[in-house]
């Protein structure tokens, strides 16, 4: 994998909490625009995170929309020039039980925008297991490669370097939940053909200027 300039470290902190939290995002591109893609869990509750793309640091980028189900968040659009290239996302639907799959994600040390050593970390790992939740039809690559504090919302790539996965869920670092490219290529068509951020248990548009939820302040 060579297209780490398309990675983007996210962190959020509020006056009212006594930590910070940081995750990590991928540049996707939607009608010409650039966007974040990153797990749903690295932002909540804000509406608002900061963006670090190489040594450029972006304050108070919008939450475009969330997919509870799927984890996933977009935010953006990203209204900067000479932005990194956006990735592609594959289907991973010739992931294999045994494939070496790599993570790619910023570990958690990496939390102050002053940090110098804001490079992406990678864990090797394979696929242990492929398994698919028929109730919400969503397919996950089990997998040994450890996802660390604040790998979250990171890709997961073929040895060939195709990106086939968003990194999720960890359990107690004996194994990974990645979801599958095709249901993370679905979940952003339905998040960028109907932006909607939940507001209690139900689904909703969001409006432009939402001052309603709480924003990640530095």
């Amino acid at each position: 994998c060579r297209s780490f300039g398309s990675y983007a470290k996210l962190s959020n902190h509020s006056r009212n909490c006594a930590s910070d939290a940081s995750g990590s995002g991928i540049v996707i591109e939607n009608a010409d625009k650039k966007y974040i893609l990153t797990n749903n869990h690295v932002i909540d509750p804000y509406r608002k995170v900061d963006v670090t793309l190489g040594s450029r640091k972006l304050k108070d980028v919008k939450v475009h929309a969330i997919d509870v189900l799927a984890d996933l968040a977009i935010l953006g659009p990203i209204r900067e020039s000479k932005l990194p290239a956006a990735l592609k996302m594959g289907d991973g639907k010739q992931v294999e039980q045994g494939d070496e799959l790599f993570l790619v994600g910023f570990p958690d040390e990496v939390q102050s925008d002053e940090d110098d050593d804001l490079s992406a970390t990678i864990s090797k790992g394979i696929v242990s297991r492929i398994r698919t939740s028929k109730e919400f039809g969503q397919k996950y690559f089990q997998t040994d490669a450890a996802i660390t504090g604040g790998q979250s919302g990171g890709g997961l790539f073929t040895g060939k370097g195709e990106l086939v996965g968003v990194s999720g869920l960890s359990f107690n670092e004996d194994f990974a939940l990645v979801l599958s490219g095709q249901n993370v290529r679905d979940s952003v068509t339905r998040m960028f053909k109907k932006p909607a951020i939940p507001k209690g248990l139900f689904s909703l548009p969001a409006g432009p200027d939402d001052k309603s939820a709480p924003s990640a302040t530095s």
